[in-house]
């Protein structure tokens, strides 16, 4: 029980005591320790550092510990822990940066081989970057990312990704009054500065739509001329959607998961998901999904397209500045009690094969699933989330009923240089 209860608590920032086998090293006026996914302690440093540094912060909704630490009282995999099949096909490192015995500062590390050869790349990607407004703290630890990938062959630098494309992402740029749906970044204003403080360029963005669903006339107007449409389309190519079922849930996630991999596998920064990685998402898909948003679609006993619109989790176990806030077990209650009440949903999965783009299915199911969600009466106000800047195709999509662009996240990239490697033997 004692392990179950360290996974579900955040343990406060305490003066750096580093492991024998890591001598911390001198960075300007900080400390930079490095460590693996082994060590719990360090770990559970690694995490507890966000809810200090967004203390005051009241738009900032922390992940639950255990999505990150791991919980064997629920039997959960930590995405940061080596029991997260994530670890099996790329290789971590994490930095907290000390200064006067305090936090100050974290970054990752990853060469994940899928993202490398998904992408035809070499990149090592940062992620779960946090610091204080000090740019000598964000240089020193992006550089040591930089360092150790280039000691590893690799020759860009990437990020913020934690760790790919299929987790959170990027900085966010604007809408900094705004409180973020699950799984989308949220950080300070000053974050941009220091990645260009850092020498990085943007590589890509990434957005959000926002569509108010009461007493919007433009969404309504939409929506009509849409299913006007989608009739036509229904007809001509045997087009049939049908909701999850919960009975047969293992065997809906794989068809998710087939069509998941092939919409995507063109996109910019896309990675496939393995098996394992996506039975994990199968389980946290279980705890807040509503089975009738999310949809797939067939044409014929082919299954080309799924769409997923789910409860703002992060809503639900957003912070009520209570001693509880940081147990996982408590946070989980409200999430149960909640996630049927909240006014938020995120569009989450708009996925459509390749090659049925182009044929109305797009327009079918998402018509099917606003006339669902609409019945239901539960949500408010949705965010589309996140797009490709570059997705004309569902950002027009979106325009028409009445979305708007209203957040944007921004991916930070540098070629990397022998000289990095150099520099790190050096260290």
């Amino acid at each position: 029980m004692a392990e179950a209860r360290l996974s579900c608590e955040v343990e406060e920032s305490c003066p750096v005591q580093a492991a024998d086998s890591m001598e911390p090293r001198e960075a300007e006026d900080a400390q930079i320790v490095e460590f693996g996914n082994t060590d719990r302690k360090l770990l559970r440093q690694f995490v507890a550092f966000p809810w200090r540094l967004y203390a005051d912060e009241p738009n900032y909704v922390p992940p639950l510990n255990m999505d990150l630490l791991g919980s064997r009282l629920f039997g959960h995999a930590g995405l940061l822990t080596a029991s997260h099949p994530f670890h099996d096909h790329a290789e971590v490192a994490y930095f907290l940066a000390y200064r006067d015995g305090e936090v100050v500062g974290r970054v990752a590390a990853c060469v994940d081989e899928h993202h490398n050869r998904d992408n035809n790349t070499e990149d090592v990607i940062f992620g779960f970057f946090e610091c204080i407004d000090d740019s000598a703290v964000a240089q020193v630890l992006v550089n040591r990312v930089a360092q150790w990938g280039s000691r590893r062959g690799m020759k860009r630098l990437l990020g913020p990704m934690s760790f790919n494309t299929n987790h959170t992402i990027g900085v966010q740029l604007d809408a900094f009054d705004t409180q973020p749906y699950f799984e989308t970044a949220h950080n300070f204003p000053y974050y941009a500065r220091l990645m260009d403080e850092c020498g990085l360029d943007k590589a890509m963005d990434v957005i959000a739509q926002r569509v108010p669903l009461e007493c919007d006339g433009r969404f309504w107007a939409g929506y009509e001329r849409a299913k006007e449409r989608t009739e036509v389309a229904r007809q001509k190519y045997d087009v049939t959607i049908r909701p999850f079922r919960m009975r047969q849930f293992e065997a809906d996630m794989e068809v998710f998961r087939e069509i998941y991999n092939e919409a995507w596998s063109q996109n910019w920064g896309a990675t496939a998901m393995t098996d394992e990685e996506f039975s994990i998402v199968g389980k946290q898909l279980k705890a807040v999904a509503d089975p009738d948003t999310i949809l797939l679609a067939y044409m014929g006993d082919e299954p080309v397209a799924v769409m997923a619109v789910l409860p703002d989790y992060f809503d639900c176990i957003k912070r009520k500045n209570s001693f509880w806030d940081r147990f996982d077990l408590v946070r989980i209650m409200r999430l149960f009690r909640y996630r049927n009440k909240t006014p938020r949903g995120r569009v989450m999965v708009l996925g459509i094969k390749e090659k049925y783009r182009r044929n109305g299915v797009k327009d079918l199911l998402i018509t099917e699933s606003v006339g669902r969600i609409l019945a239901k009466g539960q949500f408010k106000t949705m965010e589309l989330s996140w797009l490709l800047e570059t997705n004309e195709l569902i950002i027009k999509t979106g325009k028409l009923y009445n979305a708007e662009r209203y957040k944007t996240w921004r991916l930070y990239h540098k070629p990397l240089t022998p000289a990095h490697g150099a520099a790190a033997d050096a260290s």
